[in-house]
């Protein structure tokens, strides 16, 4: 049971908080008249054309591009141009430097080489996308990187 002390203390702190509040004595500052409003519409209006992402999903080691199919159906049907490259070999014996220039020309070869894009990898995947983005110029055009695992 609360005490009458207790709950007018309680009563008191929220009367206060609930209060409203006293006017600024500081001067509001000036405020610039706006323009006046035109109703013209503008001549042939040309809506902007809305970004259409690309989306590179870059698999793991002993993986295949089928790794991704789940998530690449998914981002398909949400609009995505989605590309998903087979790194080969997929067990990296070629070296991350030879997986990352296939990459690069998958990539460029299908989205263009200045077209931005965004990168999600698993594993080996994001090992080659990091060696893609930090030596083969891909962060000038990578707007995300996402890694799983890597």
């Amino acid at each position: 049971m609360m005490s009458l002390a207790t709950f007018s203390a309680l009563a008191l702190g929220l009367l206060v908080l609930c209060a409203p509040k006293a006017a600024s004595a500081r001067p509001q500052p000036h405020r610039f008249p706006l323009p006046p409003v035109t109703h013209q519409k503008p001549v042939n209006p040309q809506p902007a054309a809305p970004e259409i992402g690309r989306v590179v999903l870059v698999h793991g080691f002993m993986d295949t591009g089928g790794h991704w199919s789940h998530l690449e159906r998914r981002l398909t049907a949400r609009g995505f141009r989605v590309i998903v490259p087979d790194l080969k070999p997929n067990d990296g014996r070629g070296g991350l430097e030879a997986l990352a220039h296939g990459l690069k020309k998958d990539i460029d070869s299908q989205f263009g080489t200045n077209r931005s894009i965004s990168i999600v990898a698993f594993s080996m995947g994001g090992l080659v996308s990091r060696y893609y983005l930090q030596n083969l110029n891909g962060a000038t055009r990578c707007k995300n990187f996402f890694t799983v695992s890597t």
